[in-house]
């Protein structure tokens, strides 16, 4: 496998990648690097800083799930006394009109279920809160009003829009970590990056995970370059854009703003399958692992899922396998063959980076890349081949124990 993907850099399929996977229970542990970080070809390591992303939900996940142990939250409370900015947001239902005339159409929404926003409806996508880089309704309406699309420093504006559906009756991916954090923030008086500090990343030996890389001098200076995609030969190849405004970022965004090594979010995954309660006792692991939607949210999710783009960019599995979403990510609800069990848990981020953690067979693993677009075909094709393989091995090993 690993000339698979020594030759996948010298034939310019990808720039470079760090494949990592333990099993502590079976005395397994993979990594390999492969690849360049940049266009002087310094190599890529496991140990360089790497924009997470959306890999960023799952130590919010965490840090939400230590609120609820200590009493200062709880996943079904509403969420109307600690966010009240999300309080009165209507649902955009359509559009009428044409030309210059034309205007969108807002319904609003009462509490009760369906229709309160709780910490639940936050983290498993459900309460109506989209992305408008991914949305073309939310496209739309960020024109309407005339506000730029993307990036904001600042997590409010940056949501500063309508609801895609009353919450708890469908599904979208959008920014309910990034709120879910502020609840963190507001419960305990604590600013995210610091709250992770104190009492995550200071309790694994974490010591290069952060939102404010604009302060890591140290960090920027190792991290790899963004590449992409040639639209002439697909081959990979350096970009010049620029993921995340890190030096113009004021808040801790929870769904998409961290920095850290692959080693060190390996150190995270590893913790978590452990259940060793150095982070979580294990009915909240429990917690994060289990399938949150009803019928009709698992159903919106499923639709969304059937889309091949979209599918290979939100947790790439197998189009039809079927799935539903926890409050820490998406979960399979059936074994994959070759590859993880019934139950495991993953997500990824936008730069073609995925984790999971499969309990069942004991297993956690990383593919950490750094090219674009998010859903890259190439790199899902890849992820799959490293995910039979380490499956694959795994079984080889565990036969010797």
């Amino acid at each position: 496998m690993e000339y698979y993907f020594d030759d996948s850099v010298d034939d310019k399929e990808i720039t470079g990648v760090v494949l990592l996977a333990s099993s502590p229970s079976h005395n397994f542990s993979y990594e390999h690097s492969a690849g360049i970080k940049n266009p002087q070809s310094q190599p890529l390591t496991k140990n360089d800083p790497l924009w997470l992303a959306s890999c960023t939900k799952l130590l919010v996940s965490i840090a939400v799930m230590q609120c609820v142990e200590s009493g200062l939250l709880s996943l079904d409370m509403d969420t109307a006394d600690i966010l009240p900015e999300l309080q009165g947001k209507e649902v955009l239902v359509g559009w009428e009109g044409d030309g210059e005339l034309e205007k969108p159409v807002l319904e609003g929404w009462k509490g009760g279920r369906p229709g309160k926003i709780t910490l639940r409806t936050l983290m498993t996508h459900t309460s109506g809160i989209g992305y408008d880089v991914f949305d073309p309704r939310l496209m739309r309406w960020r024109a309407y009003v005339d506000q730029r699309i993307g990036h904001y420093p600042r997590i409010v504006p940056a949501f500063d829009f309508p609801l895609l559906f009353a919450p708890g009756t469908g599904w979208t991916y959008g920014g309910g970590h990034d709120f879910a954090g502020l609840m963190v923030e507001r419960v305990t008086g604590m600013r995210l990056n610091d709250y992770l500090k104190e009492n995550v990343w200071g309790r694994l030996g974490v010591k290069d995970m952060t939102f404010r890389l604009k302060n890591r001098e140290d960090l920027r200076a190792r991290l790899p370059k963004m590449s992409g995609r040639s639209l002439k030969t697909g081959k990979a190849v350096w970009s010049e854009e620029k993921t995340w405004d890190w030096d113009t970022v004021e808040d801790d965004f929870g769904g998409s703003g961290l920095f850290a090594s692959a080693e060190e979010f390996m150190t995270v995954l590893k913790a978590l399958l452990r259940e060793d309660e150095v982070l979580l006792r294990k009915e909240s692991i429990d917690e994060m692992c289990r399938p949150a939607l009803d019928e009709k949210c698992r159903k919106s999710l499923e639709d969304v899922l059937t889309i091949p783009e979209a599918n290979r960019g939100l947790g790439g599995l197998p189009l039809g396998s079927r799935k539903s979403f926890s409050i820490a990510g998406l979960v399979n609800t059936e074994d994959l063959p070759g590859m993880r069990r019934k139950g495991s848990l993953t997500w990824g981020g936008m730069p073609n980076i995925t984790w999971w953690i499969d309990r069942e067979a004991g297993l956690c693993a990383l593919y950490a890349g750094q090219i674009l677009p998010p859903g890259d075909p190439k790199s899902v094709a890849m992820r799959e081949v490293f995910e039979k393989a380490m499956y694959e091995r795994l079984k080889k090993q565990s036969s010797k124990i």
